[in-house]
Parts: C-alpha cells; structure tokens; sequence
C-alpha cells in the first residue's frame, strides 16, 4: 500500500515536471528565512528605517515554492493554480496582520521605554547631554514633521511641514491621541524624537507654551 502510494506521489512530478521533493525542500527551507526577513523587518520599523528589503526578502521566501512550481511545472491543471492562488492570499493577508501587529507592539514599547526613562530620571538630561541643571532643550531650533507612511508591512517617513521644535511638538500633540504615534520629529542637527519623547518634552515645566 505504501509503495503504491510513493509510485502514485512521484508520477505526479513526472506528470507535471516537479520534483515533489524538491518543492516540499524550497517549502520547507523558505521558513527559518521568512521569519528571519520578518524578524529584520521589525526591528528596521521599531527604529523608523527603510523596511523595503525586509519585506522583498520575507516576500521571495514566501513565494519560493510557487515560483519554481511555475517555472518548471507544466501542464498544471487550472483548478492547482486557482486553489494555490487563493491559499497564497489567504496567507499573505494573515501574515501582513501579524507583521503590523508586532510593529505596532515594537513600536509601543519604544515609546514607553523613552518616556520611561526621561520621566523617572531625577536628573534628567537634556538633549545636548548636559545635566538637568544646565538649559534644557533649544525649542527655537528649526525642525521638520515626520509622517509615517504604510505600504503593505513597509513604513516610510515622508517630511510634512516645518516649524520650530516646540511648534512641531504643539502641533503633534494637538493631535487627536490614537493619531499621535504615527508622527515623529526630526530636529536639525540632532536625530529624530518618536511620540514617547514628544510627549515627555511637552509636559516639561520649561516648555513655551504661550
């Protein structure tokens, strides 16, 4: 019986020009790189860099069985190409979910680790890396308004308006709150400050709120 059932598993690669054992091989190897593309993509968005290779490598290694199914198959009946089409939408919608989902957990805990850090300090530091006591942040400095913008799992940054340091951080934080988060600030001549600082610096005793 279960020579009869390897004979009838092979004669379908001879039938249709695929070595199920090789398809199953490139199925099977795909996965530890596929989470490992996801896993780098992560990491990337946490620290609002380009996530464009990430998310070209996590979609190579989910499409790598399919890819040498059409390359070397031939005379695959219609009915394989429509279920596999359906399973492969079926599976990359489940697996943008739970990409975003995790960016958005990543991107959470950033946020409450800066804030973290700069509330339960009781000598802070300011952002030139003088002590509490020294003048804090220069709020005149010039700045620009950082968007998020989503494409499938990717984000990106695309620059909005300018302003002053502490005109920015007022305009961020007279945001309705759940669209906070998908704005950051890029100070000139210093680095970009994600929605925990923002907020942190706005609830500054020395923050010009006139």
């Amino acid at each position: 019986m279960l020579d009869q059932l390897q004979d009838w598993f092979l004669s379908l690669g001879r039938d249709y020009g695929v070595n199920p054992i090789l398809f199953g091989t490139i199925y099977v190897g795909a996965i530890p790189f596929f989470f490992a593309s996801i896993a780098w993509l992560v990491r990337r968005a946490k620290a609002g860099r380009s996530t464009v290779v990430p998310t070209l490598c996590a979609g190579f290694c989910f499409v790598s069985a399919y890819l040498y199914l059409a390359i070397a198959g031939r005379n695959i009946p219609l009915w394989v190409w429509i279920f596999l089409g359906a399973l492969i939408i079926y599976e990359a919608v489940a697996n943008v979910r739970s990409t975003r989902a995790r960016i958005r957990a990543a991107r959470l805990e950033s946020d409450a680790s800066s804030t973290e850090g700069i509330a339960m300090s009781s000598n802070p530091t300011t952002f030139q890396g003088e002590s509490g006591g020294q003048p804090g942040p220069d709020w005149d400095d010039s700045a620009s308004l950082l968007k998020r913008e989503s494409g499938g799992v990717a984000f990106n940054f695309q620059t909005i308006r300018r302003g002053t340091f502490a005109e920015l951080i007022t305009f961020v934080m007279n945001l309705p709150e759940a669209e906070q988060g998908d704005y950051a600030i890029q100070k000139s001549g210093d680095r970009r400050f994600e929605i925990g600082e923002i907020r942190s610096l706005h609830r500054r005793e020395d923050f010009p709120r006139g």
